[in-house]
């Protein structure tokens, strides 16, 4: 990893101090495993549908946001992974539901690939059941992560009880691969 990734990747201020210590605690437990885990949030191995369409872009012709950007995109989606309380990420549903919880197995996010000159990002999300809206504010508030609108500590929020608004990415390019 390259030095002033690394440089900014530590000097980002991902956790905004915190009023209830109990909360600050766990928000430093999480940015330790993000820190453990930095390495690999650069890191991806290209697949078969990668190659089907054309393969990764070699980070030589990356703009010079993505790789940051592409680190705090994956961090926010690192935080997904597991059972959580998604009352947040969904229409109708309070923090006090039971049934506001869900389990996500994985989440992989591609290095950019180009299909006619423009870079995209492959996302792929395998858990036990989705709620409506769940993945598109999940991606949405992501992408605002991504842009450092919006920090990780507000997400980890997000998945407990107290009310966020996440915004709501559009649904074009989404789609069920299988069930």
């Amino acid at each position: 990893m390259s030095e002033d990734i690394r440089e900014n990747w530590k000097n980002y201020k991902e956790y905004e101090s915190s009023n209830d210590p109990s909360k600050e605690c766990k928000a430093i437990d999480v940015a330790k495993k993000l820190i453990a885990m930095e390495d690999s949030l650069l890191t991806y191995t290209p697949d078969e549908q990668d190659h089907s369409f054309g393969g990764s872009l070699p980070q030589s012709e990356w703009p010079t946001y993505l790789p940051i950007a592409l680190q705090r995109l994956r961090a926010c989606m690192s935080l997904f992974i597991g059972t959580h309380n998604f009352h947040n990420y969904t229409t109708g549903k309070s923090a006090m539901d039971s049934s506001a919880y869900r389990h996500l197995l994985s989440i992989i996010i591609s290095d950019p690939i180009r299909i006619h000159n423009e870079l995209y990002l492959r996302i792929r999300l395998d858990g036990q059941s989705f709620m409506i809206h769940q993945i598109r504010k999940m991606i949405g508030i992501s992408i605002e992560t991504a842009r450092g609108s919006c920090t990780l500590y507000k997400v980890f929020c997000s998945l407990s009880v107290g009310n966020v608004i996440t915004p709501l990415a559009p649904s074009t390019g989404l789609f069920l691969d299988k069930v």
